[in-house]
């Protein structure tokens, strides 16, 4: 699980002229892979509700991620979705 989370890290940072096709499918098997073994480890979170253990940060990391790295530079999309969290504490 932590590999194929890696992975997909890797991927997203990954400068853009160094994309290629294989990598857009690669992303999408490593989020798949990710979301398969995650559901399979936390299938009954003993501390938590579904819905924080599979919520918005989760669909987004499967879903969201693999679709925008096929349509242009995560890496731009992932700074300024950080420069928009930590907007307030300027």
């Amino acid at each position: 699980m932590v590999s194929s989370l890696t992975e997909m890290q890797r991927l997203a940072y990954q400068l853009e002229d160094k994309r290629c096709p294989r990598d857009v499918l690669r992303m999408h098997l490593k989020a798949l892979q990710f979301a398969v073994n995650f559901k399979d480890l936390f299938n009954e979170p003993v501390n938590t509700s579904l819905r924080k253990m599979f919520g918005a940060p989760f669909h987004s990391l499967i879903t969201h991620l693999p679709e925008q790295f096929r349509l242009g530079s995560t890496r731009s999309i992932i700074a300024e979705g950080a420069g928009r969290m930590f907007h307030t504490l300027k």
